[in-house]
């Protein structure tokens, strides 16, 4: 199991030269189906992301558009790390995205493909092998367009699309293991904006500094929060976020989601926006409605795994067909 797990259904089910014909010339309905499937196989998340193995001779477009489409695999939100050992095949999965982030063009349409993929991920420590300084310098200049030509504006943020993403980008990576000890890309006190977002997605925060750099950085603060997995896990940290933070956050809310996939006992925490204020006073009212969303949770595995079954079914008649 563990094998197919890794190599997966696009390694398995037709040779070298047959997945290079499908994966260039394919309709990309169909190829979506095969690419958002946890099943696709790790190594072909890897080889996709590395434009290796039967991605390798892609054109430029047709490579963006599949590492947009695998943008919604469930596959590499989080691992699957269990008692007896990591999960290497995740982390090959992210070590390859880091790979493509540290040397993708600087184009606005890698920058919303990039976007795109990047606010789902929480990628192991392991995977940052450089510093992310020099990639966020490599986009400072660059301006994402709008269809007027004008700058594009951000999807969470107040912010410009190109300096959220540069944000996002740092807040993701801006921390990393060097020698057993971590290493940040940033300090509260940069003279940048993405790496003060390095530091707040990585470091411990106190209480007095979630309402300092609140004030300070406003939405960008809470876009780096929201990928600080440590303050995330804490209820303490969460609620002096959301004390201060004057805004509901949509990606806040997700990345809550992103998150609770690893640590289980988040998967009944919502956020003080969700809740009104009555029901967030009765403990019955508070009860019933975790016990929904654990249902809800167990609804949500119920229907993954039926994703899995259809889609492997969808693609075997696909190959078939061809």
């Amino acid at each position: 199991m563990d094998s197919f797990l890794s190599h997966g259904l696009l390694h398995e089910l037709a040779p070298l030269q047959t997945k290079a014909r499908i994966l260039a010339s394919g309709a990309l309905d169909e190829l979506a189906v095969l690419l958002r499937n946890p099943a696709v196989g790790d190594e072909a998340l890897a080889d996709l992301y590395r434009k290796a193995g039967p991605f390798q001779k892609l054109s430029d477009e047709r490579w963006r558009r599949l590492v947009e489409l695998a943008a919604d695999n469930p596959r590499i939100v989080a691992p699957g790390d269990e008692e007896h050992g990591p999960d290497w095949g995740f982390w090959d999965i992210h070590k390859a995205l880091f790979e493509l982030v540290v040397s993708a063009p600087v184009t606005d349409e890698w920058c919303r493909v990039l976007h795109r993929t990047l606010v789902r991920v929480h990628p192991p420590t392991v995977a940052i092998k450089v510093p992310i300084n020099p990639t966020l310098q490599k986009w400072e200049a660059f301006e994402a367009k709008d269809y007027r030509g004008d700058p594009a504006e951000g999807e969470f943020t107040d912010l410009p699309l190109a300096e959220e993403f540069r944000c996002i980008v740092a807040a993701v990576y801006g921390t990393r293991l060097v020698d057993s000890a971590y290493e940040r890309a940033g300090t509260p006190n940069s003279a940048t904006l993405p790496e003060r977002c390095a530091y707040y997605a990585g470091a411990s925060l106190t209480k007095k500094e979630v309402a300092q750099f609140s004030a300070r950085d406003g939405a960008a603060f809470g876009l780096a929060f929201s990928f600080n997995e440590s303050a995330m896990c804490s209820r303490e940290s969460r609620e002096a976020f959301e004390e201060h933070a004057n805004y509901p956050l949509p990606l806040y809310r997700s990345r809550l989601e992103v998150i609770a996939r690893r640590w289980k006992y988040l998967r009944t925490v919502i956020a003080r926006w969700d809740q009104d204020e009555d029901e967030a006073d009765d403990p019955v009212g508070t009860s019933l409605r975790r016990i929904d969303q654990g249902v809800t949770a167990l609804a949500r595995e119920v229907r993954r795994l039926w994703w899995l079954l259809v889609a492997g079914l969808a693609v075997l008649a696909w190959i078939v067909r061809r």
